[in-house]
C-alpha cells in the first residue's frame, strides 16, 4: 500500500464486506493495494480462505455477525477506517490499473463530499454488460452514513448524498454474470430483504425500483411492471428515473402491451430526449 506521497496527497481506506469470496478477493485487492493506504475487510462468516487471503495483502480483518442488513455492515466497516476518504468495493469488483491510477488525482482536486464512477456490470460469459453510475468514494466524516438494508445508499445526515463529483473511472463488476448469480442465489436473497424493507416503506421509490429489477431479472414481468410504475410515480426527479421508465417500456413490450408502450415512449421522449434506449425500444415496436 502506498503511503502519503506529498503534503496534500489524500489518503484512502478501502472498505469491503465479504463472505466466502476466495474466488475473487485476490483480484479485487491486487487491483487497489498499491493505490490505497489501508485495507479494511469485514468478514460476515466465511468458511473458506477469504480471511487468509485478505491478511496476505496486509488487510485489517474484522469479524461481524451478519444480520441481513448491508447498510449496518457497511457502516461497521467505515467505522474501522482511519483515512480521509473511503473507497467502497465488493470482492467481485476490481479496477484495471489504468483506471485506479487516476483515483488520487481525482480526489486531490475535488471539493465535493463524494465521487461517482461508472460500474460496468458483466452479465454473461461473452462480455455483455450494463453500465451505471454509483458513488463509491466519499469523505470519512461522521455525518456520512449508510441507509437501506440492501442496495444500500451513502447518506449525508440521513439524506441521500448529492454533493458529488463525477470521475472518468470505471469499476468492473462480475457478480451478476449468470453463473455467479446461480451459485449465490442472489436474486432470491435480494427479494427477501427488499420485501422486508418495503413493509416499512411501501411507497419508497428507490426500494420499488430495486425490487422491480429483481423481478425483471427473474422474468416476472407483471410484478416488475407494478414496482417500476410505483418507483417512477414517486421518484421522477431521482437519478434512476430514466432507467425506470426505460424498463417500463421494455416490460410492456415483453407483455405485448404495445399500445401502452407507445404511449410511454411518447411521454418519455418529451422528458428524456437524450436517453437513447427509448428510441431503441421505439424501433423495436416499429419493426
Amino acid at each position: 500500500m502506498k503511503g502519503r506521497e506529498g503534503l496534500n496527497m489524500p489518503t484512502i481506506s478501502l472498505c469491503m464486506i465479504v463472505k466466502n469470496e476466495e474466488k475473487t478477493l485476490s483480484r479485487a485487492l491486487e487491483s487497489v493495494v498499491n493505490y490505497v493506504d489501508e485495507l479494511i475487510i469485514v468478514d460476515t462468516g466465511s468458511t473458506d480462505k477469504t480471511k487468509e487471503i485478505a491478511e496476505k495483502f496486509g488487510a485489517k480483518v474484522f469479524d461481524y455477525t451478519w444480520n441481513h442488513d448491508f447498510s449496518k455492515a457497511r457502516q461497521y466497516a467505515k467505522d474501522q477506517a482511519t483515512c480521509e476518504w473511503i473507497l467502497q468495493l465488493d470482492a467481485d469488483e476490481y479496477f484495471e490499473e489504468k483506471e485506479i491510477q487516476k483515483l488520487k488525482a481525482e480526489l486531490e482536486r475535488t471539493y465535493k463530499m463524494g465521487v461517482t464512477f461508472k460500474i460496468q456490470n458483466i452479465i454473461n460469459s461473452i462480455g455483455q454488460s450494463l453500465i451505471h453510475q454509483s458513488c463509491r468514494v466519499y469523505r470519512n466524516i461522521p455525518e456520512i452514513t449508510y441507509k437501506f438494508r440492501i442496495h444500500e445508499q451513502i447518506a449525508y445526515q440521513d439524506q441521500t448524498l448529492e454533493d458529488l463529483a463525477h470521475a472518468d473511472l470505471t469499476v468492473l463488476h462480475t457478480g451478476y454474470d449468470s453463473e455467479t448469480t446461480k451459485e449465490k442465489n442472489k436474486r432470491q436473497r435480494n427479494l427477501r430483504i427488499l420485501k422486508e424493507e418495503l413493509k416499512q416503506k411501501p411507497n419508497d421509490s428507490f426500494m420499488n425500483f430495486n425490487i422491480a429489477n429483481e423481478y425483471f431479472a427473474l422474468r416476472d414481468y407483471q410484478r416488475a411492471l407494478t414496482h417500476y410504475k410505483k418507483a417512477y410515480k414517486t421518484g421522477k426527479q431521482k437519478v434512476y428515473a430514466s432507467r425506470a421508465i426505460g424498463r417500463i417500456i421494455q416490460v410492456l413490450i415483453e407483455l405485448k402491451q404495445y399500445q401502452e408502450a407507445h404511449a410511454v415512449i411518447n411521454e418519455a421522449k418529451g422528458v428524456y430526449y437524450g436517453y437513447t434506449d427509448i428510441y431503441y425500444f421505439e424501433g423495436e415496436l416499429l419493426e
